[in-house]
């Protein structure tokens, strides 16, 4: 197991100095740094948690101190802030799509953990003792760069798309766990790299060249437009064993997952011909008859 630790302080009300520590195995002697994160003033609250995370987003997404491509197995991190801690809990999130903590702050700031590095263990460093470090790196990043976002290159977009939280646990009860409608809301009982393993099945698809765009056979209803947004647009990936539909919205930070559908809630999208025998036949048309006959 390779650890991040961190330790935040406030410097004023504009700025946070995050010091942080990687251990890779069992080393005494860890690579570390300090952030100074600029710019708090832009903040409501929660300055220390949200700086801490602002700072944990630079070293895996940017600096990738943990290695490059690596999502969070095996890394276990150390926060500073027990707030961090509890907006990721595997069961609460699990249990019901949202960590423990009441600082919704510091919950949304989080998201890219709970996606992207969902395997990592999170817990509260406990003591910060001297060491002596192999090196130690000094920057400066600034919090006007935007809430931290997992994000993956779509092909099809051109742009990255957000994954979001809701969006991945969609993926794995829907599509990795194929569970009714029922059950896809307390994914409890469902292995911790099956997330991860979700994670990847979004690289997959979004960076496929069979991806494609259904359009919707009528305008949106006022519910269809409240869940999905009025202007969203939806992707097929038709190689999946469970045929998924990703419903993706642009908002001021880019495009982000609305949500993963299951192919039979998609009767208001207009899904593309394909062959049957020798005849190209009417999606709609093809699957009514069959259900009609069953």
């Amino acid at each position: 197991m390779d650890t991040l630790a961190f330790k935040t302080t406030l410097n004023n009300d504009h700025e946070a100095e995050v010091t942080w520590r990687w251990y890779q195995g069992k080393t005494k002697n860890p690579l570390g740094g300090s952030i100074v994160v600029t710019d708090l003033s832009e903040l409501s609250g929660d300055l220390r948690a949200v700086a801490e995370l602002r700072a944990i987003n630079y070293l895996l997404q940017e600096r990738q101190v943990h290695g490059v491509g690596r999502l969070g197995s095996g890394v276990a991190i150390q926060v500073s802030d027990g707030a961090i801690r509890k907006a990721l809990l595997k069961g609460a999130l699990k249990a019901k799509g949202s960590g423990k903590t009441a600082k919704h702050r510091v919950a949304q700031a989080a998201e890219f953990m709970g996606t992207k590095f969902f395997c990592a263990s999170v817990s509260v460093e406990q003591r910060w003792r001297d060491v002596e470090y192999k090196a130690f790196e000094n920057c400066t990043i600034s919090m006007r760069a935007g809430e931290p976002r997992a994000v993956l290159p779509c092909a099809l977009l051109g742009e990255h798309v957000a994954i979001t939280r809701h969006g991945l646990f969609r993926q794995v009860g829907r599509i990795d766990q194929h569970l009714s409608q029922w059950q896809e809301d307390d994914l409890t009982n469902v292995p911790d790299a099956r997330f991860e393993a979700g994670w990847q099945w979004f690289k997959r698809v979004l960076s496929s060249k069979n991806t494609l765009e259904l359009l919707t056979r009528n305008a949106l209803t006022d519910r269809q437009a409240q869940k999905y947004g009025r202007n969203s647009r939806y992707l097929l990936f038709p190689d999946s064993q469970v045929p998924a539909v990703l419903v993706v919205s642009k908002d001021e930070s880019g495009w982000a997952l609305v949500t993963v559908l299951r192919e039979k809630q998609v009767n208001f999208l207009d899904r593309p011909a394909y062959m049957v025998g020798q005849r190209l036949v009417n999606a709609h048309v093809h699957e009514r008859t069959k259900a009609m006959r069953n």
